[in-house]
């Protein structure tokens, strides 16, 4: 967001590095994490053709409610919702297929009510190409707080298939929607912008870059800019970097797609169609550190990239090289060349007037430039090798960008990055740090997470996670090798509702 005052921007290769790593060093890697994103697939039933509505804006603000903003939630029309709408397919399945369209809409999601039938299964679809996301189940839309996917254009389709039997289900309701009105401004606010694939040399950290499309508070949504992370262990744990501003919470975190090889096939040339590129939908928040505006997510589904950035979390030298890889404005992927200038607590404000303070690192870049949309992505002081992560600048420099530090929220992120116990423990018993910004859990047995989601993604590949006896009102999809026990005598641990 680019203010009179300063602004937060929420819109492998042969390696010869060494470092004496007071808080860590970690080089980038590729890394095989096993099954990938969800790839465009064909819609269950085709041939059956869709109930078609179209989504005026009930509640279209006069003025954009954020100005930084790409899109605003509102409530979804009342659609019919006769047991004659499904229809069976040539397996004697119940379909329901329904297209909307927004007139004007850059992008849509929908959000479904909690009535979908367990039976059900869903997919989401571009009703132009007819690339299709699916099957989600009620408890894949349930982690998403039943948003949809992500469609770019003005139309979307749900289709939604029963089993064999009688009688379908009900047909399922759908309670808001989000309308995307601004996207892929290739004016980019008359800052200079450099395409990442005419840098043939950075293929590698950029395939670690993805586009967040986030669902925020006060009933907007935006883009921001997010990259997978190494650890120590090695072991491709799905974790992705972005900015405190991006996601601030796990609700935030939880209905956010993850976009991945939003970039050019060759230098300047045409966007690929980003529908047809995978992503990954939801994630839940593992660690922040509000003074630097960082935190790490797990994501719920595989990555799309197998390439994962290194990190350094020592003091970074003024004067040091700076490479930046992002999302500006939530268009394909570009690339800033540039220094390191300096660092100092900066205050950053919003175009309502909300304002935090954040730990930064100055960069002032010599090619290409950072805006809305940027926020959250990385700086890299070496091939590679993240010193932090974008949280804004001035209004009035498209040079000078303010990167949140590495090195400050290092204290509350090494234990999923590098300090991971060989076997990770979980008790219900523990508060936990609220909304997740501290460094009280750790995974030892002395300072336990207190969810087991959160031990799965700092787990090992094939280690061990100890299990506190009691309930655990929580829904897993475990896709890493690991083991599940309990770690102490008597009672029973128990996983789900």
């Amino acid at each position: 967001m680019r203010t009179a005052k300063f602004i937060c921007l929420a819109a492998v290769a042969s390696l010869s590095i060494a470092a004496v790593a007071q808080h860590g060093f970690l080089a980038p890697s590729v890394i095989d994490a096993g099954p990938g994103a969800r790839l465009p697939i064909v819609r269950s039933a085709p041939e059956l053709n869709a109930w078609a509505y179209q989504f005026m804006p009930t509640v279209a603000p006069a003025v954009k409610p954020d100005p930084n903003a790409s899109g605003y939630i509102a409530p979804a029309p009342e659609i019919p919702r006769d047991p004659g709408l499904w229809r069976r397919d040539g397996k004697g399945r119940w379909v329901y297929a329904a297209e909307f369209t927004s007139p004007l809409a850059e992008f849509l999601r929908v959000r479904f009510a909690d009535d979908l039938d367990d039976s059900t299964e869903v997919f989401v679809y571009d009703p132009w190409t007819g690339a299709a996301f699916g099957p989600y189940t009620r408890h894949d839309l349930a982690r998403t707080d039943f948003w949809s996917t992500i469609i770019f254009g003005d139309s979307i389709g749900i289709e939604v298939v029963a089993p064999v039997a009688d009688q379908p289900p009900a047909v399922p309701s759908i309670v808001s929607v989000n309308h995307g009105y601004a996207m892929f401004d290739h004016a980019l606010r008359d800052c200079a912008q450099r395409d990442v694939s005419c840098e043939p040399g950075w293929q590698d950290p950029a395939d670690a870059v993805c586009l967040l499309a986030t669902i925020g508070g006060g009933g907007v949504s935006g883009f921001c800019t997010g990259a997978l992370l190494n650890r120590t262990p090695g072991d491709g744990s799905p974790i992705v970097m972005t900015a405190n501003h991006c996601l601030g919470s796990n609700a935030a975190a939880r209905p956010t797609v993850y976009v991945w090889f939003w970039q050019t096939g060759s230098c300047n040339g045409a966007d690929p169609n980003i529908n047809l590129l995978p992503r990954s939908d939801g994630s839940v928040m593992l660690k922040r550190h509000t003074p630097s505006d960082w935190n790490i997510v797990g994501l719920y589904e595989p990555p799309g990239s197998g390439f994962y950035l290194g990190w350094d979390a020592n003091y970074w030298k003024d004067d040091s090289s700076a490479t930046g890889i992002h999302h500006p404005g939530g268009e394909s992927k570009r690339i800033s060349f540039g220094d390191k200038t300096g660092e100092r607590t900066q205050t950053f404000c919003d175009s309502q007037n909300s304002c935090f303070d954040a730990d930064v690192w100055d960069v002032e870049f010599t090619t290409g430039s950072t805006i809305p949309g940027s926020s959250g992505s990385p700086i890299m002081g070496g091939f590679g090798v993240v010193r932090g992560t974008l949280s804004g600048g001035p209004d009035d420099e498209c040079e000078m960008s303010r990167y949140g530090r590495l090195d400050r929220a290092w204290v509350h992120l090494r234990y999923f990055l590098h300090d991971v116990p060989s076997t990770v423990y979980v008790s219900k018993l523990v508060p936990g740090d609220a909304g997740n910004n501290g460094s009280t859990e750790r995974g030892t047995e002395a300072n336990p997470f207190n969810t087991v989601e959160e031990a799965t993604y700092a787990v090992i590949e094939g280690h061990d996670i100890a299990i506190r006896s009691g309930i655990y009102t929580e829904h897993l999809l475990i896709w890493r090798p690991m083991t599940l026990r309990k770690s102490n005598v008597g009672g029973v641990v128990r996983i789900g509702e």
